[in-house]
């Protein structure tokens, strides 16, 4: 990060398709190894993502001298963001107003997922990350101790993940609870904006390739979707309210 390296945000399904992946879904590809859906892509990515996250914070070579970890793989926007540019301090972590927290958008996102498919998961896996939130501000072994649960249920989930088909009601509810995190009140920071975004893309073209949309409704859904990524153009300029608006507005064209 001191070298100027850019921020760690991923997400598998929308960096494959802009990188752009180096292989075409063809019909010999869908006989293969069967038909990509963007969502089960997204959804994989998420813990996997995490599973590595975990890696990086645990690697020996990076074990921390004083109280913190590693910083790049801090949230950026904890220090990064205009003042007063949020309602509130964003999602609870545990932590007093104005601690650097552990990047956790792919976090949040795994949580509405493992909500729809193993609540038990989803709630445990909150817990944990609460605790390696705090734990980052006490002490090493501590985070040691909880980055290894969480990556450990990171795990568990992801033969759940990767064998899941998701339906159309998997989709309207994966959608149904990304937008309702954007619009509990609470601020949603830049990261999770930029990942809630692309978790409702990926939902979008998961729909949008299995033919149930109408010209229209496509039209209506790619548009609101242009919304929600003109709403975070910038994270130096990102505010919560053009995002909360853009979200509302993509709700409204979600089929019912």
């Amino acid at each position: 990060m001191g070298a100027g390296h850019p921020r760690m945000g991923f997400e598998l399904d929308t960096y494959t398709a802009v990188e752009p992946k180096h292989f075409v879904v063809d019909q010999r590809y869908i006989e293969r190894k069967g038909p990509v859906n963007d969502v089960r892509v997204w959804a994989v990515g998420q813990a996997i993502d995490l599973t590595k996250r975990m890696g990086a914070l645990l690697e020996p070579k990076r074990a921390p001298k004083g109280v913190f970890p590693e910083l790049v793989l801090f949230d950026c926007q904890s220090c990064h963001h205009p003042y007063n540019s949020l309602s509130g301090e964003g999602y609870t972590t545990g932590l007093v107003p104005g601690s650097v927290k552990l990047y956790d958008a792919n976090v949040i996102m795994l949580r509405v997922i493992a909500a729809r498919l193993a609540p038990a998961a989803a709630r445990a896996l909150s817990s944990q990350m609460l605790a390696l939130q705090r734990a980052s501000n006490e002490s090493w072994a501590a985070v040691q101790t909880a980055a290894y649960e969480v990556r450990r249920q990171a795990n568990a989930l992801l033969s759940t993940l990767s064998s899941h088909d998701f339906t159309r009601d998997d989709m309207k509810a994966l959608a149904d609870g990304i937008i309702a995190l954007g619009l509990n009140g609470e601020g949603m920071h830049y990261s999770e904006a930029e990942q809630a975004t692309m978790a409702l893309a990926s939902i979008l073209s998961a729909v949008k390739s299995s033919g149930d949309l109408s010209g229209d409704q496509l039209t209506a859904m790619t548009k609101a979707m242009n919304g929600l990524y003109g709403s975070f153009a910038a994270d130096e300029t990102y505010r919560h309210d053009p995002f909360v608006k853009a979200l509302r507005e993509f709700r409204r064209t979600v089929p019912r």
